[in-house]
């Protein structure tokens, strides 16, 4: 089994450009000619996903260096087979942002015809050693042979498990070159990487059991291991101090860490691959699991939050649950609890670096769910339900438009609804939903166009994949001004197509007593980014929700959204 996430529940996806030279790209070697390689050189490739024109340094070969092309290929010197490499700089395709980690392969003797693999997995073997590989791969639940050999692009397991590793390695990176900052160390982003990658690697070694990366523990045990990594680079006050302070950076960052790798897994649950790595990426920008990641890499709240807090509070121990409570908040992203909670640390905090905090994670457009009905009856947004009245029928939310949430585009967005019930899944996604917002900003409509596709994927005692065409579906409750998720209507549609019997779908159709595990996402169309955020209760105050994605195949959709176990009673 792949790694244990826990499943919690968007602003730049693939760019056409990158894809296209994806596609175009016919593997040839570094940039130095553009040529194509002959099967007799020896290869490499950089994956975080494909990292182009980045630097390739061979650290045993005097740093002898080359380029990446487009497809993250490099041709390594003849006299350089044996050396360790870093891979830095760059593009990575998948975001098509600049690559501003560090990658890293152990030395290995390869032979002609062999292809060198530079990814966030050999990363950490080359922090441990590749004798570790099997202790890291079972961790994670993968196949030891893989971590070294085997490109991400062609494995969704391993593609999963390397993008969030990459993202939670460089968050913390990211966290103690703040600290480097606020200290008057000489830590450089480079070392950082080194520090944060090492740790992350000695905890999974360390640790029982799979592996969870969006746990809150394991991420403040490689917060507090990083720390110390980096003593060499900090001032003697930090390492004098060294336990305090990295036990306080950990309840400091790890919540926004926890939020940022949850989502980026989230995003990537379960991916199914396409005939190539450029459909793979397509099939990821159309369904938004793009949106997470670039969250994550454009993220500089675990830097700014290290570095607003003074070196006096980080000694104190005292502080712990404050600087804790500051962290939750800025996941969070309100601005009001955000100063709220700064209040308590008093002059530790820096205000400036506070001010530009809230900046960066304040939203300003979004959708508010004001409330969630099940079967007409108010739930509340948490991770566990219950509830009474025998069966499931229909999920309700209450909706605000706050600012402009669609951006320049219509008010549409795409939604998504799992279950999964006595040992069968149903997931249905909506392909385009209407909303007309009166001057209030309320919702007053929410209408499925004909010809809209209701797509299904059931997996269980029934495996099929089937698609629905609307005659136009109305989604909005009148009297309540709720949008609507009809599952009673989604059991219908699956009934009226003719391919399930009565009995199949009856199987499907949740019935007390029982547990069930719902799930519902909110997603602009065509792979655009809608956010989507709850209110609190508390005046305008709002907190984020987390990414969930729900598998249709080709039509999967990936959005903000909440997952929760309803226990049904009669």
């Amino acid at each position: 089994m792949q790694a244990q996430f826990k499943k919690r529940a968007l602003v730049l996806g693939v760019s056409a450009s990158a894809i296209a030279a994806l596609v175009a790209c016919g593997g040839g070697g570094g940039s130095e000619s553009g040529a194509s390689l002959s099967p007799s050189q020896v290869q490499g490739k950089a994956v975080d996903f494909y990292l182009s024109q980045a630097n390739v340094v061979f650290t045993d070969c005097n740093n002898q260096t080359t380029t990446t092309d487009n497809e993250g290929n490099f041709t390594i010197p003849s006299n350089c087979a044996k050396s360790a490499i870093t891979v830095s700089g760059g593009t990575d395709i998948g975001t098509g942002l600049p690559f501003t980690g560090v990658l890293q392969a152990p030395a290995a003797d390869l032979t002609q015809g062999g292809t060198a693999l530079v990814s966030p997995m050999t990363t950490l073997l080359a922090q441990v050693g590749t004798g570790q590989s099997s202790v890291l791969a079972s961790k994670l639940g993968l196949q030891a042979s893989d971590l070294l050999n085997k490109d991400p692009m062609n494995d969704s397991g391993l593609l999963q498990n390397a993008v969030v590793m990459q993202q939670l390695i460089d968050q913390i990176a990211k966290a103690l070159t703040g600290l480097s900052q606020s200290t008057g160390g000489t830590l450089t982003p480079t070392a950082a990487a080194a520090a944060a990658a090492a740790a992350v690697a000695s905890v999974l070694v360390g640790s029982t059991g799979s592996a969870d990366l969006s746990d809150p523990t394991l991420i403040a045990n490689a917060i507090v291991t990083a720390v110390k990594n980096s003593a060499a680079s900090l001032p003697a006050s930090v390492v004098a101090n060294v336990d305090a302070i990295a036990a306080n950076l950990a309840a400091l960052i790890a919540p926004v860490i926890a939020g940022n790798v949850a989502n980026v897994n989230d995003s990537l649950d379960s991916v199914e691959l396409s005939a190539t790595p450029s459909e793979t990426l397509a099939s990821l920008q159309k369904a938004g699991s793009m949106h997470a990641v670039v969250d994550s890499v454009q993220s500089s709240a675990s830097n700014l939050l290290a570095a607003s807090i003074s070196p006096a509070a980080l000694r104190d121990t005292s502080l712990s649950d404050s600087l804790s409570g500051l962290g939750t908040a800025v996941a969070e992203g309100d601005e009001d609890t955000i100063t709220e909670a700064a209040a308590t640390l008093g002059s530790n905090v820096d205000s400036n670096n506070l001010g530009n905090i809230i900046s960066r994670v304040k939203y300003k457009n979004f959708l508010r769910v004001d409330s969630i009905s099940v079967n007409d009856t108010v739930v509340p947004v948490a991770s566990a339900i219950t509830l009474r009245g025998g069966t499931i029928s229909s999920l309700k939310t209450s909706v605000t438009q706050v600012g402009s949430p669609f951006g320049y585009n219509n008010s549409e967005i795409r939604a998504g609804v799992r279950y999964r019930y006595n040992g069968n899944e149903l997931n249905a996604v909506i392909q385009r939903i209407v909303l007309t917002f009166n001057s209030s900003n309320k919702l007053v409509a929410a209408q499925v166009p004909a010809g809209t596709n209701f797509e299904f994927v059931l997996k269980g005692d029934t495996n099929t994949r089937l698609s629905v065409t609307s005659t136009g579906d109305n989604l909005l409750d009148g009297s309540t001004g709720q949008l609507v998720l009809p599952i009673d209507k989604l059991q219908a549609k699956l009934k009226n197509s003719g391919i399930l019997t009565a009995a199949q779908v009856d199987a499907l159709t949740p019935k007390a007593p029982a547990r069930v595990d719902m799930a519902l996402a909110i997603a602009g169309t065509s792979g655009q980014m809608v956010r989507v955020r709850a209110a609190t209760g508390h005046g305008n105050r709002t907190k984020s929700l987390p990414v969930i994605r729900i598998n249709a195949g080709d039509s999967s959709v990936v959005g903000y959204g909440k997952r929760s176990v309803v226990t049904l009673l009669p």
